[in-house]
């Protein structure tokens, strides 16, 4: 089993921050070590082969320095079974490769990369912490990119900004979704099944459902009116915010906590965003055709894994 190549990975993307009052000082990223302790339990549970974090502290306590990896806040929710690499900005997002399945072409794997991520970042943020990001990845053989993503929650032009950056080459600049297969992942704070902006309407030229015949689709489980369940709630309304969209699967996602069988990543409160897990699998079409391109980090083939929902 160790050499055949299998199709099938998890992806898991959240939100961990949140808008209590204790963590405003933090910017509203995780500051609760108990909410980080029990969000780190379920990550080590559902073991994803992609984990796509927002909102996490970085350089959190007197302690850290940007050489301890050990220490930071990402090394401290996901363990030591994975490749971790942030955003160039203010590294409060990141991107991670479970060791035993994939990791980023030229990384060690299991070493942490602070900034070695291609990052965008379109105005200046009081909050300092919206980005988008990509980086050449591999699962298996299968080499594909990975844009991960946090889009600005109160500017829809970022939005539209931010989209066109993933998708269009720009006065020379490639797209940062630049390779034949790419992934997209984060909270992009927008929700095109349920509200109509700019940021929505450049979205949906790109994105939609499987059966919208466009060329990424969302691996979104739809509820019974036929939408996307939600990821976020606010006040009265549900919206969802949290995506995992990709060029090259097949499957859908599950949300952690509102998803009949599931519980909430982060034990039962904490985060403002529920987490999303995908089972996905590389499309056959795709892997029939495929010839990798021999990259001398590819070592590892892809572990087939049915996980539980916890």
């Amino acid at each position: 089993m160790e050499n055949i190549v299998l199709s099938k990975f998890s992806v898991l993307t959240a939100n961990v921050g949140n808008l209590s009052l204790k963590c405003r000082k933090k910017k509203y990223n995780l500051c609760e070590a108990k909410i980080e302790r029990a969000i780190a339990k379920r990550i080590r549970h559902h073991q994803p082969s992609i984990v796509a974090l927002q909102e996490i502290n970085y350089n959190d306590t007197p302690q850290e320095k940007w050489s301890d990896y050990k220490d930071s806040q990402a090394r401290r929710l996901l363990g030591d079974k994975y490749t971790i690499v942030t955003d160039s900005t203010f590294h409060h997002t990141c991107i991670a490769i479970h060791v035993e399945h994939g990791g980023f072409s030229g990384c060690s794997k299991g070493d942490y990369y602070p900034a070695a991520a291609r990052t965008i970042s379109f105005a200046p943020d009081p909050f300092d912490k919206f980005c988008v990001s990509s980086i050449p990845a591999y699962l298996g053989k299968f080499e594909f990119n990975i844009v991960f993503a946090h889009f600005s929650s109160r500017s829809v032009t970022w939005r539209v900004n931010a989209i066109r950056s993933i998708f269009k080459t720009n006065n020379g600049v490639k797209p940062l979704a630049s390779a034949p297969y790419n992934l997209i992942v984060g909270d992009l704070n927008f929700d095109p099944f349920r509200t109509s902006d700019a940021s929505v309407r450049e979205w949906n030229k790109h994105a939609g459902m499987p059966d919208a015949k466009r060329p990424y689709r969302h691996h979104a489980k739809q509820n019974k009116r036929q939408k996307p369940e939600a990821t976020h709630q606010f006040l009265w309304r549900s919206f969802t915010l949290d995506h995992i969209v990709s060029n090259f699967a097949h499957g859908q996602s599950v949300v952690l906590g509102l998803t009949d069988g599931t519980n909430r990543l982060d034990g039962g409160s904490g985060m403002d965003h529920y987490a999303v897990l995908g089972q996905l699998t590389i499309d056959p079409m795709i892997l029939a055709g495929y010839k990798p391109s021999g990259h001398p980090s590819l070592r590892n083939d892809i572990i087939q894994q049915d996980l539980s929902y916890i």
